[in-house]
């Protein structure tokens, strides 16, 4: 989760402690060439196939948009998990990956897993759908 104002960007990060989901805090500096007077951008992160895992269960019950990303990824996390420390990723992790891949490109309608004709996605369309569906 990445934002500019601290406030929130503590709060979230209090939410997943109370929830037993650790998480770390970056700060990265956005400012440059193009955009001098940008704010700083805090990222929270959830690093870890364990907390990873964590809080994908808790989260995956109420996602109504990208829900066939997080199935996927709890596959491959648990995929992960499921074998010990340092062990190489095999063809079930590859193929899971992949799919990760496909369904997060472009090309790809999110909500319908149609192909986007245009490749122009306009994510107003995704959030649109996601937003009528409550």
């Amino acid at each position: 989760m990445g934002n500019t104002n601290q406030k929130i960007v503590d709060k979230y990060q209090q939410i997943l402690s109370d929830l037993g989901v650790g998480c770390f805090v970056y700060r990265s500096l956005r400012p440059n060439k193009k955009t001098p007077h940008a704010k700083p951008m805090l990222q929270a992160k959830t690093l870890g196939l364990k907390r990873c895992k964590k809080f994908l269960d808790i989260i995956h019950p109420y996602m109504t948009c990208r829900s066939e990303q997080v199935t996927t990824l709890k596959r491959f996390v648990e995929e992960r998990l499921s074998k010990p420390e340092k062990t190489p990723i095999g063809p079930t992790e590859e193929a899971l990956a992949a799919e990760l891949r496909r369904l997060n490109s472009r090309s790809i309608f999110s909500e319908t897993n149609t192909p986007n004709p245009s490749n122009n996605l306009g994510e107003d369309r995704v959030h649109a759908a996601c937003e009528s569906r409550g």
